[in-house]
This record gives C-alpha cells, structure tokens and sequence, in this order.
C-alpha cells in the first residue's frame, strides 16, 4: 500500500497547483500512519472545516478507487460508498470527487447518486444513513461523513450502528478496504463517540483534532469569531463532544447580570416590538412576552402569564387578552409555536396581528440564541419578573445522540414564560431580516426548515 500513499502525494500535487488547498501536515501525518497499516477502520473526530471533505473524499477516495489494489471481478462493480445523512450532503461530496476527475481529466457517467469511470469496473456511489439506504454491493472503501451527527428521520435517534452493521459485510471480499469515519464530535454517546473513546488497535485507528490543527488556515481566535456561544464553539471547532451529564443551560451569572437595573432608564417608545406567546389552557400556563430591538440591543418584559389554577383558561378569551397587549405595544405579529395555533388563528380575526409558527425544528437553536445575548451582554432582563428569571436558571440541558436535550423545569407554570421569550427573541431576530407579513388581518405564516430567513436570525449579530 506504499504506493498508493505515493500515488495520493502525486494526486495533492496536482491539485494544489490547479488551485486546490494542499493536504496539511496534520492530514499528511494521518495518511502517513494509516498506510503503514493493514486496519480496515480510520475514525476521525474533527472540527468543522478541518479539511475531511477536501482530503478524504479529494484525496483518499480517488486515489483508492483510480489506484487501489481491489479485487473486483468482471461483471461486477466495486464502489466507493459516500454515507451521509442527507443526500444533499452526499452530493457535494460526489461533486468535489468529479470536480478532481475533471482536474485529472479522467471520463466518467455522472447521476446525482453516482459517478462512474469510463473503461473501469469502479466507481463513486452515495448511500443515506439509513438501514433502506445501505444495500448490498461490493464496497472498496467508504466514507461515513458526519456519522456523530446521522439522524434517523422518524424516530431521531442515531442510527450508525445499524448502518456500519449492514455496511462492514460489503467489504468482506476486498481485504484492502476501508471504512473512514469523519466527523465532528456531538455529545459523549452514539457509535462514533465510543469509537474514539475505544481508542487505536489492531481493528481501528483513531485521530483527535480541533480546526485550527487540522486547517492551519483557521486560528483558534477567527473561531471564536465564527462562533459566539463558546459551548458551541468548543464543539464544533475545539472538537470536544458535550458531556451527557445534567447541567445548566444558562450562566447564572449573566442571568443575573441582565437582570440588573440599567445605570438610566432607556426611552424604548420609539423601538420595534416584538411578540411571543406560549399557549397552554388545561395543566400549563399561558404566557406573553415581549421583546424590544434596537441594533445589537434587546429588552425584555413578561407583561402577562396566566395559569389555570381554578379549571382550564378560556381560549378565546386568553388569546384576545394576549392579542390586545401586543396590538397596543406596537407589535406586528405574534409568534408562537404550533401547539394550539388553530385555535389561537381562529381568535385573532379582530386584530391587526399577523401569526408567525415557531420552527419547533429550530427549538435548540432558539434557546442557543438566547444563551449567546445573554452570555454577550446583549439583553437587558431588568423589567422581568423575579419568577422568570427563576425560570430561566432552572433550565437543565442532558446532551442526547440526538439532540441537546434541553429540559424545563417543572411545576404548573413549567416554565412557560421561558418559552414565550425565546419565541419573542426568534420575532425580533426575524422581524429583523423583514421577512415577516406586515398588517391586514390574521394570516399565518410558516418559516420551512431550510429557509434562509429562518438561518439568518441565528447568526445574525448586528
């Protein structure tokens, strides 16, 4: 295997003076060590743009299927799988593996599942992570890409173990395949992650990596810039998984050091606002809030929040009380998620409020928005109640291999007015971005998954 390892140096040079980013020495090492060996598993835990896309797929995966000593016998093909959780991930791997074909002027048949060599029983073939999307064929090497973060659509749990189970056999009549396992770290769980922690034998070898090592090209200081929630950061960049225990989610010390009394009181007649809902009318509570934005400023208030103590709330009469607060304070719509929003839809008619859904798919990245203004000083909590502020400390996170696990604290109010405030914040971000309905009447309105709009109000720091 000596020379295939020249044969990937060969390649490097090639592209790196088409214009191509050259292999870094960290990779270099990796490739280094890996080819002295005879293991049949590479698992890599790395941060983001730490180059495993640009090596292992424009790199590894060529020269393993162009050079590769596999043997694959007439009538069959022998692919080199690219496993992602969406096929759209996939594809872009499969179009940086064409754009070095063209580089190398080989032909080749391109679909948008696969590319296959002109002349050659070999070729590139993308697979979902799923136990539907792996199938039988004769694999000379995979690529399992981004497998801590591979989601199981129906039931959101990870579902690496069942797709490397049915993806190691294919590999059973090519000795020199391959599995890399490249991704970033998500929390201590999942297959991936005992991997690593298993650590380099005689099956696997393992390599840990933050960005900045992996990718020269990308300080530790320009992350920090990438990336302002510092839990986060170290995640993604600094490639440390979260820890499964219970914690807080927020710093109690900024909770409290928004909540401070400002030095002078600031005139937000003359700000935008913004407002969020959080409905329940049998066992929680119902609550309002409002957020005011100026810039890179937010203020807070909690105006209303009702519980049902004595017998379920009134719909009609909770949602046209909650309805005449936001109208009178200036607000355009009101945001809430969609537990109940029929109904809340149904009782607006008399208003000249829009109704905007909370993207309950984006609930971790709402509170992590929340986290972000408070750790950056960005939120004046001041003019919110004491029980809110309790609330908000009271709030745990339990990392998952699915999510972060993000848990209210309990009680009849359940933290009700939390939720309110974070559905108040996605508002003013996205008010923001002026991609909301403005006036005429009740009108629902859905942000999508993938919709920038919806991107944006996260990263947004202006």
């Amino acid at each position: 295997m000596h020379d295939l390892r020249q044969r990937i140096w060969e390649l490097d040079e090639i592209l790196t003076a088409a214009k191509w980013p050259p292999i870094s020495p960290w990779w270099k090492a990796v490739i280094d060590t890996v080819y002295e060996t005879d293991v049949r598993e590479v698992v890599i835990q790395g941060g983001r743009r730490g180059g495993k896309s640009s090596t292992i797929a424009g790199r590894v995966a060529v020269a393993e299927t162009l050079f590769g000593e596999h043997i694959v016998p007439p009538g069959d093909t022998g692919y080199f799988a690219i496993v992602s959780a969406e096929r759209d991930q996939a594809k872009e791997r499969l179009q940086t593996i064409r754009d070095v074909l063209e580089v190398l002027e080989i032909d080749y048949h391109y679909t948008q599942q696969m590319i296959t060599l002109v002349g050659r029983n070999v070729a590139f073939r993308t697979f979902t992570a799923s136990l539907q999307g792996i199938v039988s064929f004769t694999c000379i090497g995979a690529l399992c890409d981004e497998e801590a973060r591979w989601r199981d659509r129906d039931t959101g749990a990870n579902p690496a173990r069942e797709v490397l189970a049915s993806l190691r056999p294919t590999m059973a009549t090519q000795p020199n395949a391959r599995i890399w396992h490249a991704s970033s770290p998500w929390a201590k769980a999942g297959a991936h992650y005992e991997m690593v922690r298993e650590g380099s034998n005689e099956r696997q070898l393992v390599f840990v990596g933050s960005t900045w090592e992996m990718n020269p090209t990308i300080t530790e200081a320009k992350t920090k810039l990438l990336e302002p929630d510092e839990q986060i950061r170290l995640r993604e960049y600094g490639s440390v998984p979260m820890d499964q225990e219970e914690s807080n989610f927020f710093s109690h010390v900024a909770i409290e050091q928004a909540a401070q009394p400002p030095d002078t009181d600031e005139d937000i007649s003359d700000w935008p606002v913004f407002a969020g809902a959080d409905f329940a009318f049998r066992r929680n509570s119902s609550a309002l809030s409002l957020v005011y934005r100026n810039g890179s400023k937010y203020i807070a208030t909690v105006p209303e929040e009702r519980s049902p103590i004595n017998g379920p709330l009134r719909v009609g009469d909770t949602v046209r009380d909650f309805a005449l607060i936001a109208e009178t304070s200036g607000a355009n719509f009101i945001c809430c998620d969609l537990h109940y929003i029929e109904s809340v839809w149904e009782h607006l008619e008399d208003f000249d409020l829009s109704l905007v859904e909370f993207p309950s798919h984006d609930r971790d990245k709402a509170f992590i928005r929340l986290r972000v203004l408070l750790n950056h000083g960005r939120i004046d909590l001041s003019r919110v109640p004491k029980r809110v502020i309790d609330q908000l400390k009271g709030v745990r996170m339990k990392p998952s291999d699915s999510n972060l696990g993000i848990i209210l604290p309990g009680g009849r109010s359940h933290a009700d007015a939390v939720s309110a405030l974070v559905c108040a914040i996605f508002a003013a971000d996205l008010g923001n971005t002026g991609a909301v309905p403005r006036s005429g009447g009740p009108r629902r309105f859905s942000r999508k998954r993938s919709d920038d709009a919806t991107l944006q109000w996260y990263a947004s720091e202006d």
